[in-house]
């Protein structure tokens, strides 16, 4: 942003006066800071967030950066921009797969619940937000909204709407697209489940899960969405498991000793494998493919994080990685896997939030240096 200095001067030459025209002089102003609402970073340089344009209005904006977050520019679809501002919006489901490729699903925006359903519409990118494919309304539950969205590839994409998305969800309906998102087929109805949050995964074009956290169930669907039964876990899981593609993981075992069971057939038979000593009772296990994964042991509140554990053998060995950032409770809002080198997290006083925005950190070394960024327009 540039602001602009006007000086009135008058120079004398020879014997006439002469009065310049004023001179504009550019001063330098800071742009105004931002909040940003969990970063889908899609590689080192680019990634995708909702971020609130002011603190405690709820006015908020899709957002892209190219350049590892420390700038970001307003991409929010024209036709999703009055939505988004609207205070009776439910929150939206927002899903980065790539640079290119991202989908933003709102619901609810102006409406009243009706025999009919609430209206979601999905807006699509393929081309990294220059421009944006609006769907057709898709005829919800009533009191609902999207919850999930899941995609195999840039066509081929699974939505999930809940009958009620402030409580416990109790499922739906279940729309497919095999266009990237410019048109939906209602796939299932009724989905018989009730959890909250619930995670849609899809291991193939005829495979996907919904977990719910424990202990809630696990339902499978092995028709293309059309039926879904429970699938049971084996008695010691604590966690909800974590697909790519036919393997999946989790975590189980008691909290003394905590171990992981891999499958590599969509869950039907599960082999246990050690976990890293020491890494507390409820460790945030995440896998970034079928053999890339990272174990961030649980501490206290306000306590560091002395130790992460990388894993790129499937979770058959780990490396510890000794951490340089002082991760704290409440500051600390989340962490965002690029890779297992490439790592963000993000965080955001609320005490002084009015005033500061969110502060981005960068590893490329597994979390033994990092560099902040201030997050910024």
């Amino acid at each position: 942003m540039v602001g602009v200095v006007l000086l009135a001067t008058v120079v004398v030459a020879g014997c006439s006066g002469v009065v310049p025209a004023p001179v504009t002089v550019p001063t330098s102003i800071s742009p105004a800071p931002i909040w940003l609402e969990t970063p889908q970073m899609t590689s080192p340089t680019t990634g995708w967030t909702l971020r609130w344009i002011k603190w405690g209005v709820n006015d908020s904006e899709l957002a892209r950066t190219t350049d590892g977050g420390r700038t970001w520019t307003d991409v929010t679809p024209p036709a999703a921009a009055a939505l988004l501002s609207l205070p009776d919006t439910l929150t939206p489901v927002l899903l980065a797969r790539d640079s290119e490729h991202a989908w933003l699903a709102l619901c609810c925006a102006g409406q009243t619940a009706t025999s009919a359903g609430m209206l979601t519409e999905v807006f699509s990118t393929s081309d990294g937000s220059r421009t944006w494919t609006e769907s057709e309304p898709l005829h919800g539950p009533a009191y609902g909204g999207p919850a999930s969205l899941s995609f195999t590839g840039p066509d081929d994409g699974w939505l999930l709407l809940t009958t009620d998305t402030a409580g416990p969800a109790r499922f739906g309906q279940l729309y497919r697209t095999d266009d990237g998102g410019r048109r939906w087929a209602l796939v299932a109805a009724g989905v018989p489940a009730s959890c909250d949050p619930p995670s849609l995964t899809v291991a193939t074009t005829s495979v996907a899960r919904i977990a719910c956290g424990p202990p809630g169930p696990l339902l499978v669907s092995r028709d293309a969405g059309t039926h879904w039964a429970p699938q049971p876990l084996p008695r010691s899981a604590g966690a909800v498991p974590q697909f790519i593609g036919r393997t999946g993981f989790m975590t189980a075992g008691p909290a003394s000793g905590l171990y992981l069971l891999v499958t590599h057939d969509l869950g039907r038979t599960w082999r246990r494998l050690p976990l890293p000593s020491g890494i507390g009772a409820a460790p945030d296990v995440r896998f970034l493919s079928a053999s890339d994964g990272i174990v961030m042991p649980y501490v206290s509140p306000g306590s560091r994080v002395p130790v992460v554990y990388v894993t790129v053998d499937g979770g058959r060995t780990w490396t510890a990685v000794p951490q340089g950032l002082h991760a704290t409770d409440p500051e600390l809002l989340g962490y965002d896997f690029v890779s297992t080198r490439v790592w963000f997290a993000w965080y955001g006083n609320q005490a002084q939030a009015r005033a500061q925005a969110s502060t981005i950190y960068r590893t490329d070394d597994s979390g033994r240096t990092w560099t902040a960024i201030t997050a910024r327009t």
